[in-house]
């Protein structure tokens, strides 16, 4: 645990771009399938002198976001990263503002070093992150399943699988042709007890 008047420094930033296999394609209505294969994001681990490492990711989200993976990759390892050796993974308001001159947008590529600082944070003082934020809101929350837009079959069958995985929710992306029937088969399937939301 570090005491006060010890610095930590960043030495090293890793970029890992990873592709999860789909066990089926989620078509959203914003912008068609997402994904049609595979789940792509990209994992960072920011490293420290004190050999306390931190963890961190996010999605890309084209067309909703002008990152995609590579773009990620190349804006953390090329532009943000290098603002960021040296510093005290504390100091977070000094490394926001070197991020932002940095990389005035890209808001994914920040907030996977900002998720890593957090969690080299969280081992460095021996607390869980949430802790760091101001403890917990609540102390249970559902888990909740997402359905893509497709037929009234598809939703049918997708409510079912998720329900009996031991989903207490579910969220169903809908579109502008089948909207109505695809809630229709939703709730006639689940019924009345499993929360949704559209």
């Amino acid at each position: 645990m570090l005491l006060e008047g010890d610095a930590m420094e960043i030495t090293r930033i890793e970029v890992i771009p990873v592709s999860v296999p789909r066990s089926r394609a989620l078509a959203l209505s914003t912008y068609g399938a997402l994904g049609e294969e595979a789940f792509d994001f990209v994992l960072t681990k920011v490293y420290t002198d004190e050999g306390i490492f931190g963890v961190g990711e996010c999605p890309p989200l084209p067309p909703l976001s002008p990152e995609s993976q590579p773009v990620i990759v190349a804006m953390i390892k090329n532009w943000l990263a290098p603002q960021l050796i040296g510093e005290d993974p504390f100091n977070l308001e000094m490394i926001w503002e070197k991020m932002d001159f940095a990389a005035p947008t890209y808001p994914m590529s920040k907030a996977a070093l900002d998720l890593a600082l957090y969690d080299i944070m969280g081992k460095a003082l021996k607390a869980p992150v949430y802790r760091l934020l101001g403890g917990p809101y609540r102390k249970r929350f559902p888990v909740v399943g997402l359905i893509g837009i497709g037929t009234e079959k598809e939703v049918s069958d997708a409510a079912s699988k998720l329900v009996e995985e031991g989903y207490e929710g579910l969220r169903l992306k809908i579109g502008p042709r089948r909207d109505v029937t695809n809630v229709r088969a939703l709730r006639d399937t689940v019924g009345d007890d499993v929360n949704h939301k559209g």
